[in-house]
């Protein structure tokens, strides 16, 4: 029976594991790790970045429902619009500024928040829709995307930040460009993140999703 269940855990860690590289360390800076990977099938990497966060939940969790500070928090981003939100879960609509010659693009994105007490891990899923709500005709809609947020409390006034995404931006984005530059943005947005947190009107904020 053991050698039953081990097998059986090994098969499932290997169908996880399947069709992804490790993670290649891609730079450090100020702090930040950055790293990305390859994934079966799509020719676009994905990036994790990780830092520590002189932070608590309830504060991180502020400026994530705060989404007018979303241009700032997050590059390029030039749109927002709240489609859905509700404590554990927030749908948004965001319209992207791409450089010249890039057209614009756009994206829903549906974000999937959780705690857990155990490990004293806020997670923030996301993902995003295709169909569901009404995009932009004149841009390119970006129809896939998967990625997540996970801040760990360690329980020392710091937190733990990990992010990881992956995005096909479609249209006709040439790969060696857009994997050149994948990183960027990311490390931009942990700065303006750390930035942001020591404003004072993200402290004292009580959320049930984190059961204060």
């Amino acid at each position: 029976m053991r050698r039953l269940i081990f097998f059986l855990v090994t098969m499932v860690f290997c169908i996880c594991s399947y069709g992804q590289t490790e993670w290649e360390l891609k730079r450090v800076d100020d702090g930040i790790m950055a790293f990305t990977r390859k994934r079966e099938g799509i020719k676009f990497n994905e990036y994790k970045v990780e830092m520590m966060l002189n932070a608590t939940l309830s504060q991180v969790l502020a400026i994530f429902k705060d989404f007018e500070v979303y241009t700032d928090l997050f590059p390029g981003t030039e749109q927002v619009k709240v489609l859905h939100n509700e404590p554990a879960h927030h749908i948004t609509y965001i319209k992207f500024n791409i450089p010249f010659p890039a057209r614009d693009r756009d994206a829903v994105f549906d974000n999937h928040l959780s705690y857990n007490d155990d490990t004293k891990e806020l997670k923030v899923d996301v993902q995003c829709l295709n169909d569901e709500f009404e995009t932009n005709p004149k841009l390119i809609q970006i129809k896939f995307c998967d990625g997540e947020w996970i801040f760990r409390d360690l329980e020392d006034g710091r937190l733990r930040v990990m992010h990881s995404l992956i995005v096909d931006p479609a249209g006709k984005a040439p790969a060696w460009i857009v994997n050149s530059k994948t990183i960027d943005d990311p490390i931009k947005t942990l700065k303006s993140l750390r930035v942001m947190i020591t404003d004072s009107k993200y402290q004292g904020h009580s959320f049930s999703l984190l059961g204060n």
